[in-house]
């Protein structure tokens, strides 16, 4: 027991309230910070390491990032030289690849992708540290992240970028020296600018920081979820990774004037060492939003979500052996008691896992998804600003006073509000959109529209994933918006949204329906 350990020890004795697991035992820090410069140095000696272990061991640098995604489709693999197309079929993958929650939303596992996003990812990077603890001697090393919270101001350090690492030992009891090399974190995949050092573009910061201050407009798990995986997460993986900037991808072996760096591809973007720091970042504001919704009962999945949607929890130790969570309980107790807390929270006893329902036995109410109002529409999203108005009734219907009634019905029991776009996407749209909602003379930012991850889920359904092939197909997406701050059920409204750049692949994304909902309990 190490005296951090100690320390949290004597704060649960005095308190009288010692659980299986009493307290956070490592913190992660801001990668600016002294401690996470040093995290980052640890880092950058295991990444080398791992990339010294060809393919085959659960630990190296390959294993680690085709636990995420990995490509099918390749003939030659120079990272893998046995992951390859063989015969005319696609190679058989290893123990725990592709399995990141990424399905389409034309597969019946997406209800459970959705669910699991946070959950899974938040013990992918939680298995990455004691890897990383192992291989570079560090014992209390963590992920470092970016502060996504002052966003206008993110750069990559020096460890990220291409600079060069003096020799060094191998640890501190071995002699044997890591000779002199490129940092083991740095890839040319990326966007330019970022590697270059630059901060993030204006446009784009601006509307990162909306995102992340409408996450508060979110009192469901779901819709939270939702929302964060739009953006910062998805959003950001396009603009580190550079999407559509013709940036060759070693992984997917693409170029061209389309090709995207490793970031922005769900295939390759575990191989970017810049997505661990990028995913310690979303959980880290996941965890500020679960305290601020500590006594919320909807804020939390209930162990009957998870166990009605199912994702395969398989990842490995330090040790390379396989740690498999096969139990909702044991998915529960794994996330909500983390071995780590941030910086800039608070050290805190965490509950008792025991039953995850205690705190929050309400919870076992579930909500129900009722549409109050729908309308179809066929709005091509462009280059300009589009603006949507819906009213709340139709007018001329002989069953208007019936469909008030019920929306008044429907408003008395509504824990929550969402605005529900059916979108038809043909090709790649290459950009993301800002969404307002104006009602009563008032303007609210409700999130963006990110397409992450979109070439993996056409190919995910056996449609084209090229961005040639695409063009010619469509498929639909649904994205959803949490409005209940300031939704007023009985008022009309309209939507004004705008691409974040002010460029747009015209014709690449209709909204054919616009649904009003609301969550009550049953």
């Amino acid at each position: 027991m190490n005296i951090q350990q100690f320390k949290y020890l004597l704060l649960a004795l005095s308190l009288g309230t010692v659980s299986e697991t009493f307290a956070a035992q490592y913190v992660r820090y801001n990668v600016n910070s002294i401690q996470g410069q040093a995290n980052l140095k640890a880092m950058e000696m295991a990444f080398w390491k791992m990339k010294q272990m060809g393919c085959a061991d659960p630990r190296s640098w390959y294993y680690q990032g085709a636990i995420h995604q990995v490509p099918q489709n390749l003939k030659t693999n120079p990272d893998c030289p046995d992951f390859v197309i063989k015969n005319n079929q696609p190679p058989i993958l290893k123990t725990a690849w592709s399995n990141c929650t990424h399905a389409s939303s034309h597969s019946p596992q997406r209800p459970a992708s959705d669910l699991n996003f946070l959950l899974w990812h938040r013990l992918y990077t939680a298995r990455l540290e004691a890897v990383v603890r192992q291989l570079s001697g560090k014992t209390d090393f963590t992920i470092p992240y970016f502060d996504y919270q002052n966003i206008q101001a993110l750069s990559l350090p020096p460890l990220l970028r291409n600079s060069m690492v003096p020799a060094q030992p191998v640890s501190l009891t071995n002699t044997a020296v890591i000779p002199a090399h490129q940092s083991a974190l740095y890839t040319p995949a990326r966007r330019q600018n970022m590697n270059a050092g630059q901060t993030i573009d204006v446009l784009e910061a601006a509307t990162l920081n909306r995102a992340i201050t409408a996450l508060d407009n979110n009192s469901l798990f779901m819709t939270f979820s939702n929302a964060i995986n739009q953006s910062p997460h998805g959003e950001m993986h396009d603009y580190l990774g550079g999407d559509g900037q013709g940036i060759d991808n070693p992984i997917l072996q693409t170029s061209g004037k389309d090709s995207s760096g490793l970031m922005a591809n769900v295939s390759s973007a575990g191989f970017d060492p810049v997505f661990w720091l990028h995913h310690a970042a979303i959980d880290r504001l996941w965890a500020k939003w679960d305290v601020k919704n500590k006594n919320n009962p909807y804020a939390r999945p209930s162990l009957q979500m998870l166990q009605q949607q199912q994702w395969p929890f398989v990842f490995f130790d330090a040790n390379g052996q396989a740690v498999r969570y096969r139990t909702a309980q044991e998915i529960y107790r794994a996330v909500y008691m983390p071995d780590y807390r941030y910086d800039d929270m608070p050290p805190q006893l965490l509950e008792q896992a025991g039953n995850p329902a205690d705190k929050a036995k309400d919870s076992s109410r579930p909500l129900v998804k009722s549409v109050v109002l729908e309308q179809t529409l066929a709005s091509p999203l462009t280059s300009q600003r589009q603006t949507i108005s819906v009213t709340t009734s139709t007018q001329k219907s002989p069953f208007r006073f019936l469909r008030q009634l019920k929306q008044r019905l429907t408003a008395r029991s509504a824990q929550a509000w969402t605005l529900d776009l059916a979108l038809e996407i043909k090709g790649n749209p290459g950009n993301s959109y800002q969404v307002f909602l104006v009602q009563d003379n008032q303007r609210h930012f409700i999130g963006v529209i990110n397409f992450f991850g979109l070439e993996h889920q056409s190919h995910a359904h056996a449609m084209p994933s090229s961005p040639e092939e695409m063009t010619a197909h469509s498929m639909m997406e649904e994205k959803n918006f949490e409005v209940s701050p300031f939704f007023q059920h009985d008022q009309p409204f309209s939507l004004e949204i705008s691409p974040v750049d002010g460029s747009s692949n015209e014709d690449a994304v209709i909204i054919r329906k616009i649904q009003v909902s609301a969550y009550q309990t049953r």
